[in-house]
């Protein structure tokens, strides 16, 4: 391996442990990111954590304040009700499109991923007090499933943007709990609501869809009828308003 591959491969680690740990609220907002204690911390070299972090300062999870240097972006509600609306417009338009671009290959891979994400809603209600890592990691999965097919480069990448953003504000109101603000408990809460064939689904497919061409209708619709109801059921868990 070269020197060259061998940063790269660094930066590249550097990079998701950085995320990771930002995300997590290990690494708190507002907090100072000295290159002196990263290296200490992840036992990696300054160039591949510099290049780290100014990849995540894309990103808004780091913020670079002159000869202050690199720390954690802060937070804050308004900030938090931001994300929020934009990954609705965002997340919306790349359901609609993966609805209409989506074949049995995709539609397969959304009920798989829904699946284990079911499947870890259920352990984590069984367990409320275990660590949340295994229910984001199949959320994050199931988002990225649907999405997946939207044909658009830009949306997915935003997509996973926002998504990361959100999941870090739903992990620090674990630590900080309020119950009014404890967005993961509230998705589960929605997730598991009886879901009535025809009902409320429809009216919200319906209800996304104003605007949209006639003829771009008929396809969804027509793309919507080849779903099983669970397959409908998970596109209804996107369009969510309150989604997570």
């Amino acid at each position: 391996m070269s020197m060259t591959e061998l940063s790269t491969t660094l930066a590249d680690l550097a990079d998701r442990n950085l995320r990771r740990d930002i995300v997590a609220g290990v690494l708190k907002p507002g907090e100072k990111l000295s290159i002196a204690s990263l290296i200490k911390r992840y036992a990696i070299g300054a160039s591949p954590l510099r290049e780290a972090l100014s990849r995540l300062s894309t990103d808004r999870l780091v913020v670079l304040e002159g000869k202050r240097g690199f720390t954690v972006a802060p937070i804050s509600a308004a900030e938090l009700d931001d994300i929020s609306i934009c990954r609705r417009l965002v997340e919306t338009e790349a359901v609609r499109l993966a609805v209409e671009h989506g074949d049995e290959t995709w539609e397969a891979r959304v009920v798989a991923a829904f699946h284990r994400l079911d499947r870890a809603e259920e352990r984590a209600r069984q367990h409320p007090a275990a660590d949340p890592v295994e229910w984001e990691q199949r959320n994050s999965e199931f988002h990225a499933a649907v999405v997946s097919a939207c044909g658009s480069t830009w949306l997915i990448r935003l997509q996973t943007m926002l998504y990361a953003q959100h999941e870090r504000y739903r992990r620090l109101s674990l630590l900080h709990r309020d119950p009014a603000r404890d967005l993961r408990r509230a998705a589960l809460g929605r997730t598991h609501r009886p879901h009535r064939r025809g009902g409320p689904c429809g009216v919200r497919v319906r209800r996304q869809q104003a605007g949209i061409p006639a003829a771009r209708r008929r396809t969804q619709k027509r793309r919507l009828m080849q779903f099983s109801t669970i397959a409908v059921f998970i596109v209804e868990y996107c369009l969510n308003a309150n989604q997570v």
